[in-house]
């Protein structure tokens, strides 16, 4: 039976060695048949290496942040890990709002590599309200008050300055 070896160009006597490793795109090889006499017969063909794999997003945790202003909150969100089999920098964009409203916030995370595949993973922001309110009180921790000595009528007292998680 005839011997068989596969080159990169039809002159050349190197074989390829096996397990056969390709670069992305077409490649030509030669598949060359060599029989005990020593004929040899020679057949071209190409070989396509394509990324057909999209790159994988780790699973990243919801998780809960604290209110810092009436609008919600602005939220330091973490960084996305993402590997890919072909591109060792996938693009990697998120649809996160500037400022997260006081409710649960669906966030999805989209990988994009050079050849065009794509994944996405999500996780939920949600923005509380646990702090309570905070008056600012006068020395001796009272409210502040104007009214001193004998009031005739209705009393008339000073609104006093109330913060809520910085607000």
């Amino acid at each position: 039976s005839p011997s068989l070896a596969i080159y990169l160009h039809p002159t050349d006597l190197t074989p390829i060695a096996d397990p056969y490793t390709f670069p992305m795109g077409a490649t030509r090889i030669y598949w060359v048949a060599t029989d005990e006499a020593g004929n040899r017969g020679t057949k071209a063909q190409n070989v396509v290496v394509a990324d057909t794999i999209a790159p994988a997003i780790a699973a990243i945790a919801d998780f809960t942040v604290e209110a810092n202003s009436p609008l919600g909150s602005t939220v330091s969100l973490p960084e996305p890990v993402v590997t890919d089999v072909a591109d060792n920098d996938p693009l990697v964009l998120d649809d996160a709002p500037a400022t997260f409203a006081l409710a649960t916030t669906p966030v999805t995370v989209t990988a994009t590599d050079a050849s065009g595949n794509e994944s996405t993973e999500s996780y939920a922001v949600t923005v509380v309200d646990t702090t309570a309110p905070v008056f600012a009180l006068a020395s001796g921790g009272r409210l502040p008050a104007t009214a001193t000595g004998f009031m005739v009528g209705p009393a008339i007292l000073p609104t006093p300055t109330v913060t809520d998680n910085g607000y």
